[in-house]
């Protein structure tokens, strides 16, 4: 009963509660495009490697340089945020993201790299300042559903790469699918800016300089339950980027599946992502145990795993179709709850340093699982052994969730 008139004087003491469906709908647009930017090449993956002369699985270096600038990026996000506001943070974020994916298109392969690094540093500040509005927004009885509909724009980007690219590709060319999410940043930030304005007056202006990069780190690595929860993501990102990154050209490559059929399997794993983090947010909402939830999510990512390791061309297509769906909804799936378990550790005064902490961490988990994928399968010739490799990743972000906090007595007590 206390701990709900707690809730109850909250609502009525934060504004931005009776704002949770436009913040979400803000930050569910800027995880979606920031996304769909972030990975707009892969699924065109052969056609640059062609025009590039080089490897397909190339791309994953392209991906593991977005990702490094994003992991710089968010050591600072945490108190650019701090400093200039969530919601004009929010905006950045689109611009750069946007201009970068336009960069891309320009001076060959030098202007990829410079593209993917302004890519990476616009998908680097999303996190900190949605976290912020979106703590403040929710409750702990709500909050794991909440976060989990915002990241649900990271699989939404991903379909619309998965559907976009390819069909622009070969209907036009790789930078028409570049033109376009570059063009629906830079709309969409004015959008933003629209539905910012509905959440009262913007805060001062804070110099970043007083804020220190180590206060991001120490959030995280001073917390022994956001410490765990840190590393089981970094493994279970791991797992999402390679499979986000590796899905099409393993297709085209290995089962001879034509560069839009291989997009179609791509775009089930994302719609899978897309359901399964509402639907598992909602399990841990229910449950009040976002520990058990990720060794789930876990599991399930580690059997399809195993099971992708037996695919070959004369599989039907309905069992693939389902085995990408779960695939997805598992690799995909998590991120909402891991976002909404550092919001209620870390709590209101803490959120944006903690989750810029964790997003350094989880980056750099993505900068290296792409980067490793490509090397080993470039060194065995196969993908087996690197799926292989990826399931047992899996499994040890499931044991790495034991070290997390024990449910929601423990965020109650926080919150009395």
């Amino acid at each position: 009963m206390e701990a709900v008139g707690q809730q109850s004087r909250d609502e009525e003491i934060d504004p931005l509660k009776s704002h949770v469906v436009s913040i979400l709908l803000a930050t569910t647009i800027v995880q979606t495009f920031t996304t769909w930017a972030n990975l707009v090449f892969t699924p065109a993956a052969t056609v640059l490697a062609r025009e590039f002369e080089l490897p397909a699985t190339a791309i994953g270096y392209q991906v593991g340089l977005v990702l490094f600038s994003a992991m710089c990026c968010s050591l600072i996000a945490g108190s650019i945020t701090i400093a200039i506001g969530a919601r004009l943070t929010l905006q950045l974020a689109l611009l750069i993201s946007g201009t970068g994916a336009i960069v891309s298109t320009f001076g060959g392969l030098s202007g990829l790299i410079c593209g993917s690094v302004l890519i990476g540093l616009g998908y680097g500040l999303t996190n900190p300042p949605s976290a912020v509005l979106l703590a403040r927004a929710t409750s702990v009885h709500n909050r794991g559903l909440i976060f989990s509909l915002k990241q649900s724009g990271v699989p939404l980007g991903g379909v619309l790469a998965a559907i976009a690219t390819p069909f622009l590709t070969e209907t036009f060319d790789w930078r028409v699918a570049a033109y376009a999410v570059g063009g629906v940043c830079l709309v969409s930030l004015v959008l933003i800016r629209i539905l910012g304005l509905r959440w009262g007056p913007k805060g001062k202006f804070r110099p970043a300089s007083q804020f220190r990069i180590s206060a991001s780190l120490k959030a995280v690595l001073q917390s022994k339950p956001l410490s765990y929860l840190t590393f089981a993501a970094m493994a279970f990102v791991s797992v999402q980027m390679c499979v986000m990154t590796f899905v099409s050209p393993f297709l085209v490559e290995e089962l001879g599946f034509t560069l839009i059929a291989a997009g179609v399997f791509l775009a089930t794993a994302q719609i899978g992502g897309t359901l399964g983090r509402p639907f598992w947010g909602t399990v841990a909402d229910r449950i009040g145990y976002n520990a058990l939830t990720m060794r789930i999510i876990g599991a399930i990512m580690t059997v399809c795993l195993l099971l992708v390791l037996g695919l070959s061309s004369e599989v039907p297509a309905i069992w693939l179709y389902g085995l990408f769906f779960c695939l997805g909804a598992s690799a995909i799936g998590w991120n909402g709850i891991f976002l909404a378990e550092i919001a209620d550790v870390a709590g209101p005064d803490k959120t944006s340093q903690a989750v810029s902490g964790a997003a350094f961490f989880t980056f750099m988990a993505g900068v290296v699982a792409p980067s490793l994928f490509a090397l080993v399968k470039d060194w065995t010739g196969s993908y087996a052994v690197t799926i292989a490799i990826l399931s047992a990743i899996a499994t040890g972000g499931v044991a790495l969730t034991f070290g997390m906090s024990k449910g929601v007595k423990h965020r109650l007590q926080n919150e009395i």
